[in-house]
């Protein structure tokens, strides 16, 4: 749903500062919580050795095996170069 059928732009700019500065609060507090449920979601989706690609325009359709897990990010091994890189869980496509 675009956001322009929530909220003209004639309507906000009918509110205050205030009430655009706690909007956006919950705007970006609520994006947050959507990324680290994502973020989880792949988490337990992981193990070491899978074969994984990860979301950055750097490594376009190149492969990486998981090396090591931990709390909030996960240690990749580029299968070419063989390059360890600490990626958060939100960037990795399983």
């Amino acid at each position: 749903m675009a956001l322009s059928e929530k909220f003209s732009y004639t309507e906000l700019g009918l509110l205050s500062i205030q009430d655009l500065v706690e909007l956006n609060k919950r705007a970006v507090s609520t994006i947050k919580s959507k990324r680290l449920l994502a973020g989880l979601d792949n988490a337990t989706k992981l193990t070491i050795d899978a074969t994984v690609k990860i979301n950055s325009p750097k490594f376009i359709g190149d492969d990486f095996k998981v090396f090591k897990i931990n709390k909030a990010k996960a240690v990749l091994t580029h299968v070419k170069t063989n390059v360890n890189y600490t990626v958060p869980f939100s960037m990795i496509v399983t």
